[in-house]
């Protein structure tokens, strides 16, 4: 009994690319942009104005009121004392004072964000359309 043996390689089928997966990769793209876009659009309202923020790298010389934030809460109109309660009083004396002047406002980094919003309330209601907070830049 004998046998044959073949030593040739066998066929290879030819590759091709399959494109039912490509599609699929492409369709799942094409979702998850549509849905971000979605989700970012929602957040966005046309009708609210964002304020716009200008950087100032040199130190100004101040010459309107100027209102300390401490941590603690403690207000302070011009380095004098201020009860929240009669800060928008104070500032529109300052204003009717000085016209045309601009309001710093110096929060310690430690403040209550509330707080500094009720500063910005009274400010607006003062009359003060100009607000320049002051920071410190951190350097690298």
């Amino acid at each position: 009994m004998s046998a044959a043996f073949s030593f040739a390689p066998p066929e290879t089928p030819a590759r091709t690319i399959g494109v039912a997966p490509l599609v699929d990769i492409v369709l799942l793209l094409i979702c998850f942009y549509l849905i971000v876009a979605k989700v970012t659009a929602d957040r966005d309202d046309p009708l609210v104005e964002l304020p716009s923020l200008t950087v100032v790298l040199e130190d100004p010389e101040t010459t309107g009121p100027v209102i300390n934030l401490r941590a603690d809460g403690t207000l302070l109109l011009n380095r004098q004392p201020v009860q929240p309660d009669g800060l928008a009083a104070a500032l529109t004396a300052a204003r009717q004072a000085e016209p045309g002047q601009t309001l710093t406002v110096r929060a310690d980094r430690a403040a209550d964000a509330v707080v500094l919003g009720r500063v910005q309330a009274a400010a607006g209601a003062a009359g003060y359309r100009t607000l320049a907070l002051r920071t410190e830049l951190d350097r690298l």
